[in-house]
């Protein structure tokens, strides 16, 4: 783990509490722009988080985060790492999170729109938009998806997945619970590897890879040591 990435976020919640947001902004700071750790909740409803570093929103660790009509963009790299996403959803000590997401909206958003890493995520009338492949090692591509699944299982309801080089859905050891998906624009719509248990069912129309023999390499959330200074509390 690094120690030496350390960041401020605009709205943060922790220690127990419950914050409720509405109509917030969060726009160019020098970390995330939403962060929920060990919190009851943190809601966010018609909320624009623009220009972050690293991530838009950071849901781990016994954190619970409410999303409801929110945009994320122009999420900008960490410099250390190379590392962006729109939302992070996971446990990067060991513990689950929460993150339901109802209208939400992610666009210029680097490895992944949506990272999704042993967390318990709802996920309903979102556009998830990917972007370009990332080179891991010289000659190594990966990444570059819409929605990013590693060891957790979500439900997945009448959104879009679209604009993704990698996948529009990548599920590594992870299922999940589809309906009323759209899928538009992608190298592959949906990606499932490192298979546990039977492969999901695509829905009719959608291109597909599953179980190939070679997986793509992935890296753990927790290999980059996120640190947090915390913003509002």
């Amino acid at each position: 783990r690094r120690d030496d990435l350390k960041l401020a976020s605009a709205f943060s919640s922790s220690a127990g509490a419950a914050v409720y947001l509405m109509d917030a902004q969060a726009i160019d700071t020098e970390g995330y722009g939403l962060v929920a750790e060990q919190c009851k909740a943190l809601e966010c409803e018609t909320c624009l988080i623009q220009n972050s570093v690293l991530a838009g929103a950071f849901v781990a660790n016994e954190g619970s985060l409410h999303l409801v009509d929110v945009t994320v963009t122009g999420v900008e790299p960490e410099p250390a790492s190379g590392l962006a996403m729109g939302v992070f959803a996971g446990s990067v000590e060991g513990l689950g999170a929460e993150l339901s997401a109802d209208g939400l909206q992610v666009d210029d958003a680097g490895y992944a729109a949506l990272w999704v890493e042993g967390a318990e995520v709802t996920l309903t009338n979102s556009t998830l938009e990917g972007g370009p492949r990332v080179e891991l090692l010289p000659g190594v591509q990966a990444y570059g998806h819409a929605l990013y699944v590693s060891g957790s299982s979500p439900v997945v309801t009448n959104s879009t997945l679209q604009g993704a080089q990698g996948a529009g859905l990548f599920l590594n050891d992870a299922g999940a619970t589809l309906s009323g998906l759209s899928f538009l624009d992608n190298s592959v719509d949906i990606h499932q590897q490192a298979c546990s248990s039977e492969p999901i069912e695509p829905p009719e129309g959608v291109s597909a890879t599953l179980c190939p023999e070679y997986d793509e390499p992935v890296l753990p959330m927790s290999f980059y040591g996120v640190v947090d200074l915390g913003g509002l509390q």
